[in-house]
């Protein structure tokens, strides 16, 4: 679609990080701002302010919250005049694919392919993941416990922290401290273990 330059603003999130806050501003307009009845009106009137643009990353649906007011919320930013672009791994039919009450979900996905172009990547003789080049990805991953890839890894945190203060950290996300055991506050670079 194309719009007007003043009405292009532009959001890109993360699906997931999307829908926290999306069910954050619906808490918030009922416990804070003491909004009665539907609050997705309100919801959707501040993501439209945001940019009437919005870009999704990872677009999946494994909730079942977030399954049974997709469409609702999808389809009050399209009345609103947003544009939705979206990157998944799966094509819409495949979405919250044997999820609680998936029947429910279904008229949503109905609405994705009306009211979308569906592009499959797999259709695509290019993988442009790869277009910057494989040697790209190189020192990104690394799967093995062994001491070449403990090095490498060291290697990849000495050259991203640049020499900088080492320190623990806790850190506040989402109403949960997080312990970061290394990190440089300088160069805003962490490093976690899963274990």
């Amino acid at each position: 679609a194309n719009l007007p330059v003043a009405e292009s603003s532009k959001q890109k999130v993360h699906f997931h990080k999307f829908m926290i806050d999306v069910h954050k501003q619906m808490h918030e307009a009922k416990m804070v701002n003491k909004v009665e009845g539907d609050v997705l009106p309100s919801v959707i009137e501040s993501i439209i302010r945001r940019g009437r643009i919005v870009c999704f990353d990872e677009f999946q649906v494994t909730d079942v919250a977030d399954a049974l007011i997709l469409r609702r919320l999808f389809t009050g930013l399209l009345e609103k005049g947003a544009v939705i672009v979206a990157t998944s791994n799966r094509p819409p039919r495949d979405l919250y694919l044997n999820g609680l009450q998936r029947d429910l979900f279904l008229p949503f996905i109905d609405v994705l392919e009306k009211k979308h172009d569906v592009i499959s990547m797999w259709d695509s003789d290019v993988d442009y993941r790869l277009v910057q080049g494989e040697n790209k990805a190189k020192g990104v991953y690394f799967v093995s416990n062994d001491a070449n890839s403990d090095s490498q890894f060291n290697r990849v945190f000495e050259k991203l922290t640049k020499g900088s203060l080492i320190t623990a950290k806790t850190l506040m996300a989402q109403g949960r401290s997080v312990k970061v055991p290394r990190a440089s506050l300088e160069h805003r670079v962490a490093r976690l273990s899963f274990d």
